[in-house]
């Protein structure tokens, strides 16, 4: 089949016009399209996994509710002075039972946020290494809600045999909701 010089150029105009309707087809129609739809598939992959990670917090709640309950219960006592006797007279015995000797001991309160403060003891030990171990595991494992926040181990002779523990541990008083339901006739 031949095509004559005016069959040609309306061939060409109807795939040209065809090639440019695709092109606008693409650019318009089908490219904001699957853009739109690979949003919406990675937003739905966001939600599915909050939904599961709530899911997994719910499934949770019992046990995150004992442990908060655990918390309040087992927290400093309110009245400050009686919440100071106890970390420090734990303290002393940490100290005794691991023998090693307090070089200093400097505690203080700090406010927390909300109603919460904590009793922050600043302290300066001395023993040898396995006295010194024998201290940390004690303090770490006492019932007492009381946690190191930071601590430094440095040799006092050349040997390494005496060893200085600077340490900064803290106890958690939280302030609990006075009990209104108990009332004196």
């Amino acid at each position: 089949m031949t095509l004559n010089a005016e069959n040609r150029q309306r061939v060409l105009l109807i795939v040209a016009a065809a090639c440019v309707g695709l092109l606008a087809l693409d650019r318009l129609v089908v490219g904001p399209y699957a853009a739109a739809w690979r949003d919406r598939a990675e937003r739905l992959a966001t939600l599915s996994l909050q939904v599961e990670r709530g899911q997994a917090l719910l499934d949770r709640a019992e046990a995150i509710q004992q442990r908060w309950e655990n918390l309040q219960r087992d927290s400093l006592p309110a009245d400050r002075p009686r919440a100071e006797e106890l970390v420090l007279r734990a303290a002393a015995g940490w100290a005794r039972e691991a023998r090693v000797v307090f070089t200093s001991l400097n505690p203080q309160w700090r406010d927390g946020e909300r109603d919460s403060a904590l009793f922050e003891c600043r302290a300066g030990l001395s023993g040898d290494l396995q006295q010194l171990a024998r201290f940390l595991h004690a303090l770490e494992t006492d019932p007492l809600p009381v946690r190191i926040e930071e601590f430094r181990l440095a040799a006092d002779d050349d040997q390494g045999r005496r060893l200085t523990l600077n340490l900064r541990f803290s106890g958690l008083q939280l302030n609990r909701p006075a009990n209104s339901a108990s009332t004196t006739p």
